[in-house]
């Protein structure tokens, strides 16, 4: 409860919920009335409904004494939680734009792998703090912890969401890196994970090689989103690009934008940054990630 002491914390959070329910207004009432076919202010009440959640999540969370995470109990149900929800993903999840990534309880769909992102973090925290002493004098309760890293990424791909999958390693990748390993031992487990991959990428393309299909590959066209081959497929790349630019440092004003009006399919979701740009520029999105730094600063003491 000592970081909510510190006044800013409480009013950041306020100021940069609000700011975020105009922002997604502004960028999703289109998509609501045209595509969805519902109230203008659907996607902003929902943020609103998010903001509120996280916002209890918060005052909650803040009471719990850390020493909880700290035992061995703890650790194997975090674990075990993420597990069994990748799982449950899998075997009652439903499906849409051939993924099976979501789940839908009492008519409340919501993506699990969004929590697993924090699972992880914590998982990944407590399993190195705790198994400190034993990680210094062995080997075996590191590579343990890659193997359960790699049932949870495997578990992902599965659904199969590759991009969530490579966040998801990278987050306990760079903890790792971060836990005060030796060079010598970081290099041990990037060589050792370096073969896995090989190995599993030989084994999918033997096994089921439509894996590795065109729109997979197709991804990767953000690397060249302007050549002519690639027009089809960086679509929604190239006219992000288009209102980064027409949005300028100044912005068209509020509610001006025009790639979010059937031009950038996804603009209330993963694009919402480029929106935000069109219509407030370069001050606007540099306000919102102000807010942003300004939360994440104050809730770890160790940055001030």
């Amino acid at each position: 409860m000592s970081y909510l002491k510190n006044k800013t914390i409480p009013i950041n959070y306020g100021l940069l919920g609000m700011y975020s329910v105009v922002l997604v207004y502004s960028a999703s009432f289109q998509t609501a009335l045209v595509r969805y076919e519902v109230n203008a202010n659907y996607f902003a009440i929902r943020q609103s409904i998010f903001f509120t959640v996280g916002l209890l999540l918060m005052l909650f969370i803040s009471r719990f004494n850390r020493q909880i995470f700290l035992r061995e109990k703890s650790i194997r149900s975090i674990y075990l939680v993420t597990f069994f929800m990748l799982l449950s993903v899998l075997i009652l999840g439903e499906t849409t734009n051939s993924a099976q990534r979501w789940l839908n309880l009492f008519g409340f769909v919501f993506q699990p792998t969004e929590l697993i992102k924090i699972f992880v973090i914590l998982f990944t925290a407590s399993y190195f703090t705790y198994f400190r002493k034993q990680i210094d004098r062995s080997d075996r309760p590191l590579y343990l912890y890659i193997f359960l890293l790699l049932m949870i990424v495997g578990l992902i791909i599965l659904q199969p969401d590759l991009g969530t999958a490579a966040i998801v390693f990278v987050i306990a990748i760079s903890q790792l890196m971060a836990s005060g390993l030796s060079f010598k031992r970081i290099f041990k487990v990037a060589l050792f994970l370096i073969g896995v991959f090989i190995v599993a990428i030989l084994f999918v393309y033997f096994i089921h090689p439509d894996f590795f299909s065109s729109t997979k590959m197709a991804r990767f066209s953000y690397l060249d989103p302007f050549n002519k081959e690639n027009l089809d497929d960086s679509y929604q790349l190239r006219n992000g690009y288009y209102a980064i630019g027409n949005g300028g440092f100044f912005g068209n004003g509020l509610g001006a934008s025009i790639q979010k009006l059937g031009y950038l399919p996804e603009a209330h979701t993963d694009f919402i940054m480029t929106i935000i740009s069109e219509e407030l520029g370069v001050f606007g999105l540099l306000l919102y990630l102000t807010f942003i730094f300004i939360f994440i600063k104050k809730l770890f003491p160790w940055c001030s």
